[in-house]
């Protein structure tokens, strides 16, 4: 059985659809109204997705919250 836990994280597929979308960090850093840094953070891991996050960029990119995680 596959744990998912902190060394094992859910994996969201947000860059992906970002350049589905032809979207770049600063596109959506604009659409979410932040910094482009906070955007690279949160797509390091340096910075928590929280559900506020998830949803902010799912609305940026035009697609359902569970679709950053498929």
């Amino acid at each position: 059985m596959t744990r998912i836990g902190p060394s094992k994280p859910f994996r969201h597929y947000i860059r992906e659809w970002m350049e589905i979308k032809g979207v770049n960090q600063e596109r959506l850093a604009g659409r979410l109204e932040v910094e482009s840094s906070t955007v690279s953070k949160l797509l390091a891991g340096r910075q928590r997705l929280s559900d506020i996050w998830l949803s902010g960029i799912a609305g940026a990119l035009d697609v359902e919250v569970a679709d950053l995680f498929l």
